[in-house]
């Protein structure tokens, strides 16, 4: 009798500053706010220097409620290293933190990124370069190439 195989796979981002109670929290809780039930993504965040067990700081808080997201229940923490091997993407707050989460694991640097860098990425467009001869089908061949960043 032939047995099905569930593969679940979970695309897992890391948000990433210093203390884990302003912006990497907050980063993670709109994340997680905009998704879509069901999503098969996580989010998380860790700090640098994280105050450990401390929650979300007030004025973050309020701006998350202002939002739609909830700020309850959050616990800075540190990063670590096997956070970093675990996530399928990280995004740092700034370079610092970029270069913190590559010294806690190099193998990490093509899925780190600060927010602006991946908010540059995610704003860029696309263009399809296509051949300058058609096929007798009337088809072109394209190949997408990036616009080059400015």
């Amino acid at each position: 009798m032939p047995c099905a195989i569930v593969v679940s796979v979970i695309f897992a981002v890391l948000f990433v500053c210093t203390g884990n109670v302003c912006r990497s929290p907050v980063a993670e809780r709109l994340f997680l706010a905009r998704l879509a039930p069901g999503a098969p993504v996580t989010a998380s965040s860790a700090g640098t220097g994280a105050l450990e067990g401390y929650g979300i700081d007030g004025p973050s808080a309020a701006a998350l409620r202002e939002l739609g997201a909830d700020p309850a229940g959050h616990q800075a923490r540190s990063l670590t290293e096997s956070m970093v091997a675990e996530a399928n993407l990280i995004l740092t707050a700034q370079t610092a933190h970029r270069g913190a989460v590559l010294q806690a694991n190099p193998t990490a640097m093509r899925r780190t990124f600060t927010l602006r860098e991946f908010g540059r990425l995610l704003s860029r467009p696309v263009h399809l370069v296509g051949t300058t001869s058609a096929t007798r089908s009337g088809r072109r061949s394209i190949s997408p190439t990036p616009a080059p960043l400015r």
